[in-house]
């Protein structure tokens, strides 16, 4: 019995042993394994954490807050609430304008009238002759809805066109080339009223465009205020065109008399800048 006992207390010896090795091999294939991926981390890990070339992340990040700021700098520009301009100012530059268009008005009328009466008297004293302002010069059409100002423009336009053909008749008729100073005050209308056109156009655009609800800043008394500083220019140039036209008609048809002469003197020596004497019919030769 007592053998029994030793032999039954032996038999667990090898079966122990066989655990304990099992384990070992366990725990070494483990640490095996446990080794081996830490190895394919290290080889991974620099490949992960490096940028690919040409990629700088920072300087997107700024193009990024760049664009972003342009973008609410533009969103305040187009929000912004401009300051209006004082009542009085406003209707003091309405005002001026209209005076102004009134008076360039009365100084086309005015050189409508005396080209229509130097036509008549050139064909009065050469009977015979075709004397007309007629010609085949383009003009600009008038715009949808025109105001006073584009009516006058193409009126400005036609007139000149007019005097330019009677101011070469005129020089046909005697000969002779008229002054130069002549040529240039046609030049000189034709240069403000054509500045006079394209400042309308400019302001037109504007309007449509607001009118579209774009964004944009209409300053109407900006605009006024370049249209009033056109419209002297222009009808500075009328009269020079008026006294030029008058100093050619009698330059064509001959002074009256001493007092006559004497005028013509002074409107050349004033660079056509007087207004010319009415022009009446005087007896044919």
């Amino acid at each position: 019995m007592l053998m029994l006992v030793l032999v039954l207390m032996q038999i667990p010896t090898p079966i122990s042993n066989t655990n304990a090795h099992a384990h070992a091999n366990a725990h070494a294939e483990s640490d095996f394994i446990q080794a081996l991926s830490n190895q394919l981390a290290a080889q991974l890990a620099p490949k992960s954490q490096t940028q690919p070339s040409g990629v700088d992340l920072t300087y997107i990040m700024q193009q990024q807050a760049l664009a972003a700021h342009q973008h609410q700098q533009q969103q305040q520009q187009n929000n912004r609430q401009w300051q209006p301009k004082n009542t009085f100012q406003r209707y003091s530059l309405m005002n001026a304008l209209q005076a102004k268009v009134d008076e360039v008005t009365d100084e086309y009328r005015q050189l409508e009238k005396e080209r229509k009466q130097t036509e008549a008297e050139l064909a009065r004293h050469n009977l015979g002759k075709k004397i007309s302002s007629s010609n085949g010069l383009p003009i600009p059409k008038l715009p949808t809805a025109p105001s006073r100002i584009d009516r006058m423009v193409v009126d400005f336009f036609r007139e000149h066109a007019r005097i330019s053909t009677l101011l070469a008749k005129m020089e046909q008729l005697t000969g002779m080339t008229m002054p130069i100073e002549a040529h240039q005050t046609l030049a000189e209308l034709l240069e403000a009223i054509t500045r006079l056109y394209h400042s309308r156009i400019h302001e037109r655009g504007l309007i449509l465009q607001q009118l579209r609800g774009e964004a944009i800043h209409y300053d109407e008394e900006k605009e006024a205020g370049v249209l009033v500083e056109i419209l002297v220019l222009v009808q500075a140039a009328a009269t020079r065109v008026r006294a030029a036209n008058w100093f050619c008609l009698m330059t064509t048809l001959g002074p009256l008399d001493l007092a006559q002469r004497m005028q013509m003197e002074q409107i050349v020596a004033s660079d056509f800048t007087i207004p010319p004497p009415p022009i009446r019919p005087r007896p044919v030769k």
